[in-house]
């Protein structure tokens, strides 16, 4: 199918980025970190948003799978397609490595190792910043999707406890997909709202 592409918006500037309370170095060392991006897209478009991203001169090698494309990405990177692209609904961070968690008490203990701290403001107490916990679960043992973002909400708590270990438990927003026959287990943070698990 043809694919046209509307006229790219003009390449943004990251001021913002450019220091941080870490210093100009630890900022420019986040920046150059790569990332396993996940650029979501409308289903029969993820070619479409692969020349997009093409087009937008994002490096990296894209691997197109159902439902959007895939690539290893700098924090740029990822702003860089959420503010451009047009094509893109949103881009998913991933968060560590997928796992395999066969009952409940293996799904609580990986999610504890997780490094939410990367791709999560957990220091803030601001309303705004809490992550949104949604689940959904697709011919997995972990099919109760309460279960899967009550364990993505206590690891969290356990970060955010370790991190600063006055506060109190909150109500975390992340997503978790819950997406294989054999409970295996992807994390993915929305770049725009929060942070989703997969199971």
């Amino acid at each position: 199918h043809a694919c046209h592409l509307p006229p790219p918006l003009r390449t943004p500037s990251f001021p913002h980025m450019a220091t941080g309370a870490a210093g100009p170095a630890a900022t420019l060392a986040a920046r150059a970190l790569r990332r396993r991006l996940f650029v979501v897209g409308t289903p029969g478009l993820e070619r479409c948003l692969e020349r997009e991203l093409q087009a937008l001169r994002i490096p990296g090698r894209f691997e197109v799978q159902p439902g959007g494309v895939a690539v290893d990405g700098t924090n740029e990177s990822l702003w860089r397609i959420a503010l451009q692209s047009r094509v893109a609904e949103s881009v998913r961070l991933r968060v560590g490595d997928p796992f395999h968690a066969p009952d409940e008490r293996a799904l609580a203990s990986r999610l504890k190792t997780l490094p939410w701290e990367d791709s999560l403001d957990l220091d803030s107490e601001h309303p705004s910043a809490i992550p949104i916990v949604k689940a959904t679960s697709s011919r997995s043992r972990l099919y109760h999707t309460h279960l899967l973002e009550d364990a993505a909400q206590a690891a969290m708590d356990v970060t955010r406890r370790r991190r600063r270990p006055s506060a109190e438990p909150t109500t975390p927003e992340a997503s978790a997909t819950a997406a294989s026959a054999d409970a295996d287990v992807d994390v993915d943070a929305d770049a725009g709202a929060g942070a989703g698990t997969g199971a």
